[in-house]
């Protein structure tokens, strides 16, 4: 099962996912596919500017009509859209759980 099915399948609100390391997506979700590169550039620059401040960035939300979770860890990023419905606890849960397979060698 891939990630992004494992998020899908789990968890009621998830809209969209990608999966990206080193800067470089491998797993997206159709929904995402035209406008990854965009808004890869756009969290580079977020994530850039917060860690000037001494401390890695491991999240990143942003909410409006929808929510836009970034989650960091190592090379990997998980970016997830919700609705805003979704139960933010068992999100964090279950892409904890998806970064940690990730950085288990196959």
């Amino acid at each position: 099962m891939s990630e992004i099915t494992f998020l899908r399948e789990n968890l009621k609100g998830i809209k969209s996912v990608f999966l990206v390391k080193k800067g470089e997506p491998f797993d997206i979700d159709t929904n995402l596919d035209t406008e990854i590169r965009s808004l890869l550039k756009s969290i580079s620059f977020v994530t850039e500017a917060l860690d000037g401040r001494g401390k890695p960035v491991k999240k990143i939300i942003i909410t409006g009509e929808n929510h836009l979770f970034i989650f960091l860890k190592g090379p990997y990023m998980v970016g997830v859209v919700s609705s805003l419905e979704v139960s933010i606890p068992m999100l964090n849960m279950m892409v904890r759980k998806v970064l940690e397979h990730l950085e288990v060698p196959s």
